[in-house]
């Protein structure tokens, strides 16, 4: 073979070489940002059905104490009509919360059965709440004694079916990251290995063909 052909081989080979190359590292970016993109988004997703729920509890805490606040001042008129009034928005508020996150785990493919459970339970404590008002008497000193008897404890399934689904939302994110982390570490290595046969490959070519060059005018073409 001719020097000039020599010399185009060679040049090709070295376009090539950089062009797999550059195709390479761009395959691998693009791969790499539709991982992060999704895993972000997948994320944010999850942070927001979270942040939903520990709203909700805090909502719920205020729910709580509108009852209390009934059950305390609830023998004037006025005052009954405003707690209650307030316990109802806070108990629709949290059943929007939890709806919100729900629609958000679902979106997510994640279990939903425990926070509609859940929604079930809250939902049937306001009408066990509403049952219990009707012993109410607002001429008695005692009467909020009386129906807080009759309610005593009642929250606290909610409250703790709450608490834990925070818990199992958290730890799922956890296990997620811990996922991302473990394939951003296995997308970087494969790039790297990529990225290095190719390097070592150019190498080998360039230099065989630059070897046959140097024999070749080493003998004067």
């Amino acid at each position: 073979m001719s020097i000039r052909w020599k010399l185009i081989l060679f040049a090709s080979v070295a376009v090539l070489l950089i062009a797999a190359t550059g195709g390479s590292g761009w395959y691998q970016f693009r791969q790499f940002k539709t991982e992060l993109a999704g895993g972000i988004g997948e994320m944010g997703s999850e942070t927001q059905a979270l942040i939903a729920v520990e709203n909700a509890h805090n909502t719920f805490k205020t729910q709580v104490q509108e009852w209390k606040n009934l059950l305390l001042r609830g023998n004037d008129p006025a005052s009954f009509e405003k707690y209650r009034a307030a316990f109802d928005r806070e108990e629709q508020h949290v059943q929007a919360l939890l709806g919100e996150a729900r629609g958000l785990m679902a979106g997510l493919q994640l279990p939903t059965d425990e926070i509609e459970d859940l929604m079930r339970k809250h939902a049937a404590l306001g009408d066990s709440y509403r049952e219990a008002m009707k012993h109410f008497d607002p001429a008695a000193p005692d009467a909020g004694h009386v129906v807080d008897r009759l309610v005593k404890g009642m929250d606290r399934p909610a409250s703790e079916g709450m608490v834990h689904l925070v818990g199992v939302l958290e730890q799922d994110m956890r296990t997620k990251v811990a996922r991302n982390q473990e394939n951003a570490e296995a997308s970087y290595r494969d790039a790297r290995n990529t990225f290095l046969i190719l390097v070592l490959l150019g190498i080998v070519l360039c230099a065989a063909q630059a070897a046959s060059l140097i024999r070749l005018l080493s003998r004067g073409f």
